[in-house]
């Protein structure tokens, strides 16, 4: 229960950033929160060791470049 309800706090709060980023218009309309979550889970387990700081970097820029919206 507690797994669960964590899960819907952290993807509330996810919309809350992606709506907030939507509505200035710099962020893409079609992305969402789970999205997100399924990418960062992504990027954490690829890169999860100190030594991996490089390509989890790389990885966080790659994915916020793919959440601007394009103008």
């Amino acid at each position: 229960m507690a797994h669960a309800q964590t899960r819907a706090e952290l993807l509330a709060a996810i919309d809350a950033i992606l709506d907030a980023g939507r509505a200035t218009g710099e962020l893409r309309a079609d992305v969402t929160a789970e999205d997100i979550a399924a990418s960062l889970i992504g990027i954490f387990t690829v890169a999860p060791l100190p030594e991996h700081d490089a390509r989890a970097s790389r990885l966080l820029n790659l994915l916020m470049d793919g959440l601007r919206a394009t103008r």
